[in-house]
C-alpha cells in the first residue's frame, strides 16, 4: 500500500544538549546504546581532509554528558588494517556490548563489516567489494533487530543484507529500495529510509520511507518523499529515520539540510492510520476523463485540473495550482499540507484508486483536521 502523510518541518527545535564540537569533519552515523552512551562515526573521505588534519576515519564513543570514552580507528588516516577504517558510515551496538561498524561509505572502499568487543578489541570482519552475498558497495547503514539479526544497508547494490552476529549470511531483501537508514520499533516494524532511488540509480523506485514486517520483510507502507522527483539524482530524501515513543516518525534529509516530522502513526499497532478513519468529503469516477481534462473537474471545494497515472494537479481555494505526485500507479495517495498562521495544520489527502486494474478509477478527497 502506498501512503503519504503530512510532513512538516519541526518548529519546536530547542537544543537540549550539545558536545563534540570541532571533533569531526563529517559526522555521519550515530547510535545510542543501552547505557545512554552516544556513538558517532566520521565518514569524511580522504579528499576532504585538510593537510595535517587528524580527524576523520574514526568512531567515537561519548558518555551521556559528552565525555570521550573510546576512539576506534586511526584518526585522519584511511586504511584496511584491523585498527583502521575508510569512511566508516555507521555503527551499532549489540546487547552484549559488541560493536559493529559499517566500513564504509565508498563504493570502492573497504566494503566490510568490522566487529569489536565492548572494550574495543578487534574480533573479526567480513565483506569485500562486489555484488554477491556478503559483498558490498557502500555500507551506508547498519542496525540490529529484536531477534539479534544484523541488517546492513548495501546502498549501491540497492538491497539490505541480513547476517547473524558471527557474520553468517542469512538473506538479502531488495523490496525496501535503495537503503540509506534503518530503524526498528518495539512493534517489530522495520523502517527503511531511501534517499537516492531515482531514474538513474534505482530505476522504477522512488525516494521515501518504507515500513514493513521486520521478521518476514513484507513492505506494508510507503511514505513518499513530499515533492520527490525521480528525475533528480541529488538524493533529497531522508537518509536517517527514527520513531519516538508517541509514534511520530522523523526523517533526516542531509541534502536539503532539514529534519521532517511525520504524524499519523498508530502507537499501539505501529502502523499508519487507515483511510477508513478519515471522512471522505467527496468522490467521483474519473475514468471517463482519461489522462487529461479539458476543463476543471469540481470535486467538493477543490478543482482538479489534470489526472495522469502518476500525478495530478489540484487547485485548493485561492492557492496556486499544485502538482501532487502519487506513489503508485495502481493504488496511490498524494498529500498536500497546509500550515495556517495559527499553526493549525490541515492535510488534504487525494486518493487515486485503481480498484480493478484499469477498469475503474475513483478519486476521493479526504479532509483531515
Amino acid at each position: 500500500t502506498g501512503v503519504q502523510t503530512c510532513a512538516l518541518p519541526i518548529s519546536d527545535d530547542n537544543v537540549v544538549e550539545s558536545f563534540g564540537g570541532g571533533m569531526f569533519i563529517w559526522p555521519h552515523g550515530i547510535e545510542l546504546d543501552a547505557n545512554g552512551n552516544v556513538w558517532v562515526t566520521d565518514a569524511v573521505s580522504d579528499a576532504r581532509i585538510p593537510d595535517g588534519d587528524k580527524r576523520g576515519h574514526q568512531v567515537v564513543k561519548f558518555s551521556p554528558t559528552g565525555e570521550v570514552l573510546m576512539v576506534l580507528g586511526t584518526p585522519g588516516e584511511a586504511g584496511s588494517a584491523n585498527n583502521q577504517f575508510n569512511s566508516p558510515a555507521d555503527v551499532v551496538i549489540g546487547n552484549n556490548g559488541d560493536i559493529f561498524v559499517a566500513d564504509g561509505h565508498n563504493n570502492n572502499g573497504n566494503n566490510r563489516v568490522m566487529k569489536f568487543n565492548a572494550e574495543g578489541q578487534f574480533l573479526m570482519s567480513w565483506g569485500q567489494t562486489g555484488f554477491g552475498p556478503s559483498e558490498f558497495r557502500a555500507l551506508h547503514t547498519i542496525a540490529i533487530d529484536n531477534r539479534g539479526r544484523l541488517f546492513v544497508g548495501d546502498r549501491s547494490n540497492n538491497r539490505l543484507q541480513l547476517f547473524e552476529q558471527d557474520g553468517s549470511f542469512i538473506n538479502q531483501w531488495t523490496q525496501f529500495g535503495r537503503p540509506s537508514g534503518i530503524f526498528f520499533d518495539q512493534h517489530d516494524n522495520i523502517y527503511v529510509a531511501d534517499s537516492e532511488s531515482d531514474d538513474l540509480q534505482n530505476p522504477g523506485w522512488e525516494m521515501g520511507i518504507r515500513i514493513g514486517d521486520a521478521n518476514l520483510g513484507w513492505v506494508k507502507y510507503f511514505i513518499q518523499l513530499p515533492g520527490g522527483d525521480p528525475r533528480s539524482t541529488t538524493g533529497n530524501g531522508a537518509e536517517f529515520v527514527s520513531v519516538d515513543a508517541a509514534g511520530n516518525m522523523f526523517g533526516g534529509e542531509p541534502a536539503p539540510r532539514k529534519l521532517q516530522k511525520y504524524f499519523g502513526l498508530d502507537r499501539e499497532a505501529g502502523s499508519f492510520l487507515q483511510a477508513s478513519n478519515w471522512e471522505i468529503e467527496s468522490s467521483v469516477n474519473v475514468l471517463k476523463f482519461g489522462k487529461g481534462l479539458t476543463k476543471p473537474l469540481l470535486l467538493g471545494a477543490y478543482e482538479i485540473y489534470s489526472i495522469r497515472p502518476r500525478a495530478l494537479t489540484i487547485h485548493l481555494g485561492d492557492r496556486k495550482s499544485t502538482r501532487l505526485n502519487s506513489s503508485h500507479a495502481l493504488i496511490s495517495y498524494a498529500v498536500f499540507c497546509l500550515k495556517k498562521k495559527d499553526n493549525y495544520s490541515t492535510s488534504i489527502i487525494v486518493l487515486l484508486n485503481n480498484a480493478a486494474i484499469g477498469i475503474r478509477y475513483d478519486l476521493s478527497v479526504l479532509l483531515i483536521r
